[in-house]
């Protein structure tokens, strides 16, 4: 018999059942869709603190639950010994770059204390139980959803299996030597200022300086100060460390390359961009140089080309 034909008189039989008995089908519909509210609350609620105590309560509530592989796959990962971890074996250089958008697209500055992307990775920063990859999604489906899917994260890095195991906690039990470079500009005089990235930027350090990480911050840098802010990567990077990105600013994407436009920049065209800007590249290039096991870039900026498009700069 045709197994369509068999669940339809299956369906048939408990309804009438149902109806013999006097249960109305609203009644068990409703009563079914609070169950699975709940149990999707219970499981936001555990996804988010990343707890393994967590995931295990949440096994023991819904032993048959909509989200049982995902438990289960969460608990296997917190009980991953640091040390099997195949990434932390060798003495390859691990990168992760998370942007606050995708490529050509513009970065919101926020109407609270600060932007988007810097508020949601602050907030998961904080829970550092969870592996980094779903802790980046996590940052993604917040500003997802705060922008109203008009902002988009973007993540890239270079080693999924090693950041699908380890979390950010790991690394620095891992590591001692910690560095992070970290710039906010606001105060442009040329092209529109920005209102958060100096909070930005001085949050994201006070988080990095309570996990004990070396920290040089330069706020509101100019042209002249280029040159010295390759030397103090160079400074702050080195073997066998973690080595942290953080830019807060505007910035231009021109042919997939991005640049961090400095306070006093004078930009009329692409060349000046190319001329007078922070290349993202180059600093990519010097962070490689020193050798760092994991190297870490946050970008909260726009990735748009205002020279293609409207002219208007964007965080």
């Amino acid at each position: 018999m045709n197994n369509r034909v068999v669940y339809s008189a299956w369906v048939k039989f408990i309804f009438c059942l149902l109806f013999l008995q006097g249960i109305s089908l609203p009644v068990i519909s409703n009563t079914i869709n609070n169950e699975l509210e709940h149990e999707e609350n219970f499981w936001n609620e555990t996804k988010s603190s990343g707890h393994k105590e967590g995931f295990e309560a949440y096994l023991k509530k819904y032993p048959n639950g909509v989200y049982l592989e995902f438990a289960k796959a969460n608990i296997d990962k917190l009980n991953l010994n640091i040390e099997d971890a195949s990434c932390l074996k060798d003495k390859s250089v691990h990168t992760l770059m998370s942007f606050s958008t995708i490529s050509g697209a513009q970065a919101e500055d926020g109407i609270g204390k600060n932007g988007l992307y810097t508020e949601a990775l602050i907030d998961e920063l904080k829970k550092p139980n969870i592996p980094i990859n779903d802790l980046f999604n996590l940052v993604s489906t917040s500003v997802k959803k705060k922008s109203r899917i008009n902002q988009t994260p973007w993540l890239y890095n270079d080693s999924k299996d090693c950041f699908n195991q380890l979390s950010f906690k790991d690394l620095l039990k891992k590591y001692p030597k910690k560095y992070a470079v970290i710039i906010g500009n606001s105060s442009y005089t040329k092209i529109s200022p920005l209102a958060n990235t100096i909070n930005d930027s001085n949050d994201i350090k006070q988080y990095f300086s309570e996990q004990k990480f070396t920290i040089f911050q330069k706020n509101n840098f100019t042209r002249k100060d280029i040159p010295s802010i390759f030397s103090e990567i160079k400074k702050q990077s080195s073997s066998d460390a973690i080595f942290v990105f953080y830019y807060a600013g505007h910035a231009v994407e021109i042919n997939g390359e991005n640049y961090f436009l400095p306070v006093d920049a004078e930009i009329n065209n692409e060349a000046d961009v190319k001329e007078d800007s922070l290349r993202f590249s180059d600093l990519i290039e010097v962070v490689n140089s020193k050798n760092s096991n994991f190297n870490l870039y946050f970008v909260d900026a726009s990735r748009d080309n205002p020279f293609a498009t409207s002219g208007l700069f964007t965080r």
